[in-house]
């Protein structure tokens, strides 16, 4: 099976991102004040071309305010071909990772470029920048022109996974729309739907954990759903053994692991990741699991690790301590993680927050 083919084709197909949605309608639906320029990012697979595309077709839809009434003829021919029919003349996809230079933008976003024509039946002309983060400074300066005239026949539309790559100039100038990591119910219910609609055996189990190693991206879930399925039936034995756990959800069971003082599954499982990745990719996910849990707690384990952490300079510095080593022995990471151990054992039983920062100094510095 094609994860190709699980791509939304209506708006209400979109998993788990309700408020990017409603966002977007509401300005397709106030055509007069639609920006040129819109940037949709985040994570991975969570829905951001996908919805590009759904962007783009009610963007050339010739319905004023719709989001896509699919009685025109520019709606018609694409939902007949798909965005990139053949018969589309009015959109277009560039992947910025092997078109970054100044030259592929100008034949797009120069006075004279594709980009910059009257659109032949549509509304308007669509051009979707994939991998925006890879544009050249030089390429974003011949996108920034058009985004600052009132044209209204075209529009942009950047992806992106590193929005902090864009340019001030540029993200000052279009509508960014965040595209967040999907809940693993929301997963779950996709793949369930899926399972029933294409009638695939499955067990219940066995789909939740896909929906668990998806680290929130329908994307990636449908991708294992397509290989696991591929065997007949969709088990919880064929997913352990078709499915590999990401690091990210391999380094959030260490964290709670840390929390909960258990030596025994801290080891088994720093020697998992550090069977295939270094020291240093280690150290990296902690202390990126670990930045997200202070600036944003959203989980259980969110709250105990910002809790269990309370100093954050003191926290950096030890961690930065540990990257600057420029060889780390074999067990280092072993080592790194009963340390992390021990400040909880210091600071998780500490009830105020200037003890658990005392406490934090104390290993830290």
């Amino acid at each position: 099976m094609n994860p190709i083919t699980y791509r939304p084709k209506t708006w209400n197909q979109v998993v788990g991102q309700d408020r990017a949605i409603r966002l977007l309608q509401t300005l397709l639906s106030h055509g007069r004040l639609l920006p040129r320029g819109f940037i949709f990012e985040g994570s991975y697979g969570t829905g951001k071309t996908s919805t590009a595309y759904l962007t783009a077709r009610a963007l050339m839809c010739l319905t004023p305010g719709s989001t896509g009434c699919g009685t025109c003829a520019s709606c018609q021919v694409i939902d007949s071909e798909g965005i990139e029919g053949q018969n589309v003349h009015d959109f277009k996809e560039i992947d910025a990772a092997q078109n970054s230079g100044v030259e592929q933008a100008r034949l797009i976003a120069a006075p004279d470029g594709w980009g910059e024509a009257p659109p032949s039946i549509a509304r308007r002309r669509v051009t979707v920048i994939d991998e925006a983060h890879r544009l050249s400074m030089n390429a974003w300066d011949v996108y920034l022109k058009p985004l600052e005239q009132s044209i209204d026949y075209s529009a942009y539309i950047f992806v992106t996974n590193e929005s902090q790559s864009i340019p001030s100039t540029i993200s000052s100038r279009c509508v960014r729309v965040r595209f967040g990591r999907v809940s693993e119910e929301d997963i779950l219910g996709l793949l369930t739907a899926t399972a029933a609609r294409d009638k695939v055996p499955y067990e219940t189990d066995a789909l939740a954990l896909i929906a668990h190693r998806s680290a929130g991206a329908p994307r990636v879930a449908m991708k294992y759903f397509g290989q696991v399925a591929s065997t007949g039936r969709i088990t919880v034995d064929f997913v352990e053994a078709l499915v590999e756990d990401t690091l990210e959800n391999k380094v959030l069971a260490l964290w709670e692991a840390i929390l909960t003082k258990n030596q025994k599954t801290m080891t088994a499982i720093t020697q998992d990741i550090t069977g295939t990745n270094t020291v240093a990719v280690l150290i990296e996910k902690l202390c990126t699991t670990y930045s997200q849990a202070i600036r944003e707690p959203k989980t259980e384990l969110d709250k105990a690790i910002r809790v269990c952490y309370h100093d954050v300079p003191a926290t950096t510095s030890f961690f930065l301590k540990w990257m600057a080593v420029p060889a780390l022995p074999a067990d280092a990471a072993l080592l790194f993680t009963f340390e992390l151990m021990m400040a909880s054992n210091k600071v998780w039983n500490k009830p105020t927050p200037k003890v658990e920062t005392d406490a934090a100094e104390e290993l830290f510095t």
